[in-house]
């Protein structure tokens, strides 16, 4: 990783919290966010990419900066200016110094390289034992979507994601919202890089064994909520219920098992939708409802808008009880309902989470 322009944090050992103060001050100068992220999800150990990060500033701030605990930052420019990353990267915080900084409209874009993420957090990375086949996912909850590129990661800045991926062309990309297209890597390819201002020269990094895809715009929300999922994934696919498609997703070693299961697991999220639409008064907030179950998972699950991820611990393998059966049964809903309660209205800061947390269960 010691490729030329990228600057590696002496101090990225040494993470410095972001408190609720500067959260607070950083909302009080901050507005209408934006990401384009451009991502590279390699198999191995290493992924690297690069964000577009626009946003409206009501007052120059002196200590205004993006948490980032990416190890390596390459090539930033703020509003056209090109600086040195390594007078920007410090104790795993992009700063962005008052002479950079404009009322009104600001942009910056950075490339970044780092390691995929082993305990769980960020972006994990996850080598099957049976065959040898990789996977990456996301969790962002709480305070990690600063682990797999530069952001304002605070709940209360909510920001639209415009995702581009590039991965092996044999793995299922899965996102907050829809796929618009996928395209091998070639001229086509980097036009739509340089159309969302990406430079393509990233592509050239890559051969024709990887693809890049383009998802559907988020919409606005929190930046624990993103998720970016990745592998040879084997999946079952329903119609859903009004107009909310469906899919269930699992590595390959293990889609035999949940098979058997799919069918209720479909039953059991489309009551909770309608008995939800009826209860809050409005209807299920976003495009798709994937659920994606992903090893190595701390949690028992995790309401990433559009994209739920389940820990592997509910893949019966054996005829499941009638308690395992209820327990799986709750956690479905309680991560539906989050969908409205928490993920479409949200809390300004992490210590309501136990509000997030109690409320959905209590539904």
């Amino acid at each position: 990783m010691q490729d030329e322009g990228f600057f590696e944090d002496p101090q990225n050992k040494e993470l410095k919290h972001l408190t609720f103060e500067e959260a607070k001050e950083r909302k009080s100068a901050i507005s209408n966010v934006s990401y384009i992220l451009c991502i590279c999800l390699r198999k191995g150990s290493i992924f690297e990419g690069q964000i577009i990060i626009k946003y409206e500033l009501s007052k120059i701030s002196k200590g205004l900066f993006l948490d980032n605990a990416c190890t390596h930052l390459g090539t930033s420019v703020i509003n056209g200016k090109d600086i040195s990353p390594s007078l920007l990267q410090m104790s795993r915080r992009i700063n962005i110094p008052e002479e950079y900084q404009k009322i009104g409209h600001n942009e910056a874009s950075f490339r970044f390289k780092s390691s995929y993420a082993v305990d769980g957090c960020g972006l994990h990375h996850y080598q099957d034992k049976d065959d040898n086949e990789e996977y990456v996912y996301t969790q962002f909850e709480a305070y990690y979507a600063n682990r797999a590129f530069p952001c304002f990661d605070q709940p209360d800045l909510k920001a639209v994601l415009t995702l581009i991926t590039i991965s092996p062309q044999e793995w299922t990309i899965i996102s907050s919202d829809y796929e618009l297209s996928s395209h091998p890597i070639n001229e086509e390819s980097s036009k739509i890089m340089e159309k969302y201002g990406i430079n393509p020269q990233i592509s050239k990094l890559f051969d024709n064994s990887f693809k890049l895809t383009l998802f559907k715009d988020t919409p606005r929300i929190s930046t624990y909520l993103y998720s970016i999922i990745g592998g040879p994934f084997q999946y079952f696919k329903d119609e859903g219920i009004n107009n909310i498609p469906m899919r269930i997703f699992i590595r390959k070693s293990l889609k035999k098992f949940a098979e058997p299961h799919a069918p209720e697991f479909f039953h059991i999220t489309k009551c909770g939708i309608l008995l939800y639409n009826e209860f809050f008064g409005f209807n299920y907030p976003f495009s798709k409802y994937d659920q994606i179950y992903c090893p190595e998972f701390n949690a028992g699950a995790m309401e990433n808008v559009g994209a739920v991820t389940y820990n592997e611990l509910y893949i019966f393998k054996d005829t499941p009880t009638l308690q395992q059966k209820a327990r799986f049964a709750i956690t479905i809903l309680h991560e539906l309902s989050h969908m409205w309660f928490g993920n479409l209205v949200k809390m300004k800061w992490w210590n309501d989470l136990w509000l997030n947390e109690s409320f959905a269960t209590y539904i």
